[in-house]
């Protein structure tokens, strides 16, 4: 007796993203520490509030805060820029000699090549 209904690939598909996706996110979620639930329902309040009144936007935009500079900051900035300075050619100069031993290896390399090259082979 053939079966009343006849499963299609598409509806596989479908069936697929619809249940196990979600629940395949949920259980990795879980097994990295993560609220996964938690982590559905804020994706879903955030693109509720794309859709919401720009008022808010407005709001948001107007209580924005611009930070207090320090009379020490300045100081500090100089102190950070030559601990930059110093790392930076600290660095300039291990890129040096970095570059020095490659072309040396580069020319034992080519040395090897050749001197196999005069060797018969047995």
């Amino acid at each position: 007796m053939p079966r009343p209904y006849k499963t299609t690939g598409c509806f596989r598909f479908f069936l697929f993203l619809i249940i196990l996706a979600p629940l395949a996110y949920i259980g990795a979620s879980y097994y990295h520490g993560q609220d996964g639930i938690g982590n559905i329902v804020n994706l879903f309040k955030k693109g509720l509030s794309v859709f919401s009144s720009s008022d808010s936007k407005k709001s948001s935009e107007t209580t924005t805060s611009l930070p207090v500079e320090s009379p020490g900051a300045r100081e500090g900035e100089k102190i950070k820029q030559s601990d930059l300075e110093n790392s930076l050619e600290i660095k300039d100069r291990q890129i040096e000699s970095l570059i020095k031993e490659n072309l040396e290896l580069k020319q034992k390399l080519k040395e090897y090549e050749e001197a196999a090259k005069k060797t018969p082979n047995k």
